[in-house]
């Protein structure tokens, strides 16, 4: 066999390997049958479901962190927004309350525009 047939070869070993690795990662969290054999073989290798559990986490804390920071974010986006809201809303209720006593005492010759 070639050079070039081997590094064929070997990808394509690599490949089905991978494909299988997926397919056994998504009968773990999906059946029971394929969980009792990922398990087992796990445990034949000296390593419980908890280990790996963990070291995904540790894998994805970057990630996480990164989530944690887009919110924080955008919360604080959210709260200047609605303080923004409520400002507003008391300056134009103040306006509104001084042009409605204007009108009930009688000195309003007009409405003032609302800005």
């Amino acid at each position: 066999m070639s050079f070039v047939g081997k590094l064929r070869a070997d990808r394509e070993k690599h490949a089905s390997a991978q494909d299988e690795s997926k397919r056994l990662a998504n009968g773990w969290a999906t059946d029971m049958t394929t969980r009792e054999k990922v398990d087992a073989s796990l445990t034949a290798q000296g390593i419980d479901a908890g280990s790996i559990m963990t070291e995904s986490f540790v894998d994805a804390i970057g990630k996480l962190e990164a989530i944690e920071k887009m919110l924080a974010s955008a919360e604080l986006r959210r709260n200047m927004q609605l303080r923004e809201i409520k400002r507003r809303r008391a300056i134009v209720g103040h306006a509104l309350r001084q042009a409605s006593d204007q009108v009930i005492e009688g000195e309003a010759r007009s409405v003032p525009a609302i800005q």
